[in-house]
């Protein structure tokens, strides 16, 4: 290997989750020959050897790229005086610089967990307990969901066909997003993505060089965008540039401009509700009672077609949405997970209980001190996977440590995730989990003030579904708390827009989210 140039290796061997001490000495050999080890047994102690495997290959695959960004961005804090840092990890907290740079795996859908979180904490600060996420972006798109408060979470995903056996954020991505490729197929159908001009060349508008139609030049084109939008930025952009591209994919669908522009906002929609249907579908959730958060440089302009398509009757777009994920990652708790596989009856499994947990106690506590972080000031969470004996998959349960798991624990999960429970079955703790978790800083955002007078805005012609109309422009930082009205209107903001479709109601609340009651 060391004569192969890799820069790292992936290490798992089959019992290592039991007995770590030979991954360990594999691991110390590779790195005294300059080859970075990811070892199965420091990023998922836990059985399922494939998972593991697979996992632990990603992590080696991406830590040498991860490593080196991280020791950029610590150089650079400290030179401007900032000492130590966190990153947002997958499963919806920070992480330790350091757990960060050891176990990239866990950072692999930090971003879009990051917006999941805020949405949580918005329906707290709302009182609104189920609400489901849409992140769209300049690439891509992702859903999530929050139900009873809590943000959806999975034992496990997937990324490009590999199994990651970590505890994520459940979050659907699509590959639609403001920058994505609108274009024909073999077939004359319109299509969106996945190919994407990003932020260089970035769309046609830009004037960076970019010739093919995006879903920005899109909605240039339909007026859904204001021509300067792109000037605080210090860009003219090219109106001229935005309306040939899109002339020349109409031309290939055999259509006028205002046809092609309408189509392609409809195709853009039906893309990202293949994600929102993923979980609708597979959780056997009624989008009626759910809310609808839209956030994101381009979920604004969607959030009400998308809305109307997939049966929400509310939309929300947050204040900053632009930001809102970022608010999310700020504002998230730092949390370290560690877990054991056990593998026995639950009788048994009690009886090993008080060891297992001060191992995991002690070095999760050790993890928080190394970063600088108070351990006591860590809550604990405790929870096992259990299962009936010869089940293949387990069901995740919380438990009180002063009473430990029990069947009936599970007897209980498995009447709600199934409509029937095993009693009378060997039951099973296969993992024990615990999660230290330190409350994140909370941020108060500055409440507008009532309304004392109606909003000013301007009128432009804007391409809906049923054709052109004038259609109210309003500025978002003309506008206090309880000022509403009925679309069409654009509500324009520093980092979002709002499209409000004919009969559609919005208004606008103390700390300036924007409501929409979908027609």
């Amino acid at each position: 290997m060391a004569a192969s140039d890799a820069e790292a290796a992936a290490v798992c061997l089959l019992y290592s989750y039991l007995r770590p001490d030979h991954e360990m000495m594999v691991g110390e050999a590779l790195e005294a020959r300059g080859i970075e080890a990811s070892l199965s047994s420091r990023i998922r102690p836990v059985f399922r050897e494939v998972e593991r495997g697979s996992t632990t290959s990603l992590d080696a695959h991406v830590r040498p790229v991860v490593r080196k960004y991280l020791e950029r961005l610590g150089g650079t804090l400290t030179s401007r005086g900032l000492d130590g840092y966190m990153v947002m990890g997958s499963h919806g907290g920070v992480l330790p610089d350091g757990v960060a740079a050891s176990q990239p795996a866990r950072l692999l859908l930090s971003g879009p967990a990051g917006g999941v979180m805020a949405a949580a904490a918005l329906g707290g600060t709302v009182g609104i307990s189920d609400l489901f996420t849409f992140d769209m972006g300049g690439t891509s798109t992702d859903v999530g969901a929050v139900v009873d408060g809590q943000p959806l979470r999975r034992s496990s995903f997937e990324v490009a066909g590999l199994t990651v056996g970590l505890p994520t954020i459940d979050v659907v991505t699509v590959g639609a997003g403001g920058g994505s490729h609108v274009w024909v197929d073999p077939g004359g159908a319109l299509r969106v993505g996945p190919r994407s001009s990003a932020a260089d060349p970035g769309p046609a508008f830009y004037g960076r060089g970019g010739d093919v139609a995006t879903v920005t030049d899109v909605h240039m084109v339909s007026g859904t965008l204001p021509p300067d939008f792109l000037q605080r930025y210090g860009i003219t952009g090219d109106m001229d540039a935005a309306r040939a591209a899109c002339e020349a994919v109409a031309d290939q669908a055999d259509t006028d401009l205002d046809g092609f522009c309408v189509g392609a906002r409809r195709v853009a929609d039906a893309t990202m509700a293949r994600a929102f249907r993923v979980l609708l579908a597979g959780r056997g959730f009624d989008p009626g009672t759910f809310t609808l958060v839209a956030f994101g440089g381009a979920g604004p302009l969607h959030g009400a077609s998308l809305a109307r398509d997939l049966g929400f009757t509310r939309v929300v777009v947050p204040s900053a949405a632009g930001a809102f994920s970022a608010m999310g990652i700020a504002t998230s708790d730092i949390l370290v997970e560690r877990d054991r596989t056990l593998m026995l009856p639950v009788e048994e499994a009690r009886g090993r209980l008080g060891r297992v947990l001060s191992d995991l106690t002690g070095e999760s506590m050790d993890e928080l001190a190394s970063a600088g972080v108070d351990p006591m000031s860590a809550m604990p969470e405790w929870e096992v996977d259990m299962r009936y004996r010869g089940q293949g998959h387990e069901l995740t349960v919380p438990f009180h440590v002063c009473s430990g798991p029990t069947e009936e624990n599970l007897h209980r999960a498995h009447e709600m995730a199934y409509g029937h429970a095993m009693k009378g079955e060997t039951v099973e703790v296969v993992n024990v989990r615990l999660k230290l978790r330190v409350a994140g800083p909370a941020i108060e955002l500055r409440s507008r003030e009532r309304a004392e007078a109606g909003y000013r805005c301007s009128r432009r012609r804007v391409l809906f579904e049923k054709g052109w109309l004038e259609a109210e422009a309003i500025p978002m930082d003309g506008l206090s708390a309880d000022h509403s009205g009925t679309g069409p209107a654009i509500i324009e903001g520093e980092g979002e827009t709002v499209i409000v479709p004919p009969g559609t109601g919005w208004r606008v609340d103390g700390p300036g989210n924007v409501w929409l009651e979908v027609a």
